[in-house]
């Protein structure tokens, strides 16, 4: 994977702490309607 030049490790970390946990949030939210598990399962 090619690094882009602009992106620093403070900024990706910003950018990655701001970011993941909306993207694994939306995960569990699609695991628990799709399939029906309980949340507390799927997190």
């Amino acid at each position: 994977m090619t690094e882009l030049p602009s992106c620093d490790i403070t900024r990706c970390e910003a950018l990655a702490r701001r970011l993941l946990p909306q993207m694994r949030a939306e995960m569990v939210y699609r695991l628990v309607s799709e399939r029906g598990i309980s949340q507390s399962e799927a997190s």
